[in-house]
């Protein structure tokens, strides 16, 4: 989670970046990049039933976003300018790379648990409906998104898309919403990261006789401590590493050996009882 985290700051860098070219925030790297981190800091402090407002306009963000870039695509192809050496049908390692990305975007499963807690009137069936709907909608906005930006600039590309669209109206439009995406959804990320803070009994540490006003500042304040960490640790890695593709691929990768292998794994071993060293080693 942290890398995606990361990948949140590179990406609200490299869009901010156009617009302050040649000024002293243009000049080195970390002035956007602390601004980024700045920004999303005190988005990490609200609750996740205020995000919903915020999450609406990243869901429409996305959509103008797609929509720009299938138009430059129509524009590129209609004018003949589209780029050589397209690969239409294809394997090779950058098939790698892609699934690898690409599970960045759809592994979710750490927010499941406090996404189910904030669901209004939630129930299993109720949340399933919503999973599907959610992912059926990203999976046709990445599919056009993935597309028409390979077919349009061709291999390449850059990692960050953004970097590749010209110097328009409506691109610099999509890069200013894609900054307000990314300070939407950072918070997001946080919350199954603070999500054992938020629960644990913090009773037993500061006594039994601790009243519940006593019991509930000290979570806010371990609970603060902790995303002032984790924002800092976010920060330090936007700030090191440049490149968004780099993060995205190692990030998906990391989440698909962790959260759909090793994960799931460990817990049917847990709940198989078998305590034996083979069966555990197995």
């Amino acid at each position: 989670m942290m890398g995606s985290l990361v990948s949140y700051l590179i990406a609200m860098h490299d869009s901010a970046k156009p617009f302050v070219a040649g000024t002293p925030l243009g000049d080195a790297r970390w002035p956007l990049v602390t601004l980024g981190a700045v920004v999303v800091f005190p988005l990490c402090l609200l609750d996740q039933r205020y995000l919903s407002c915020t999450s609406m306009v990243a869901f429409a963000v996305n959509i103008y976003l797609v929509a720009v870039v299938c138009a430059e695509f129509a524009r590129r192809a209609s004018s003949d300018s589209l780029p050589e050496g397209l690969c239409l049908v294809g394997a090779g390692t950058g098939s790698i790379a892609m699934l690898a990305a690409l599970a960045q975007c759809f592994i979710v499963q750490m927010c499941v648990l406090p996404m189910y807690e904030e669901l209004q009137s939630r129930s299993p069936r109720r949340f399933a409906q919503a999973l599907w709907v959610a992912f059926g909608i990203l999976a046709v906005l990445f599919s056009l998104f993935a597309a028409a930006g390979y077919l349009a600039y061709g291999p390449a590309v850059n990692s960050n898309l953004l970097v590749s669209l010209p110097h328009s109206g409506a691109a610099d439009v999509a890069r200013i919403g894609t900054i307000a995406v990314v300070a939407a959804v950072y918070p997001i990320m946080v919350i199954p990261m603070i999500a054992p803070l938020k629960n644990m009994d913090l009773r037993k540490r500061l006594g039994a006789d601790a009243t519940d006003g006593a019991v509930d500042r000290y979570r806010r304040v371990v609970t603060t401590v902790a995303i002032v960490a984790i924002v800092l640790v976010s920060f330090l890695g936007a700030l090191l590493i440049e490149r968004l593709g780099f993060v995205t691929v190692v990030d998906g990768a990391i989440c698909v050996g962790a959260f759909t292998g090793l994960g799931p794994g460990l817990v049917g071993l847990r709940m198989l009882g078998r305590s034996s060293f083979a069966w555990r080693f197995a």
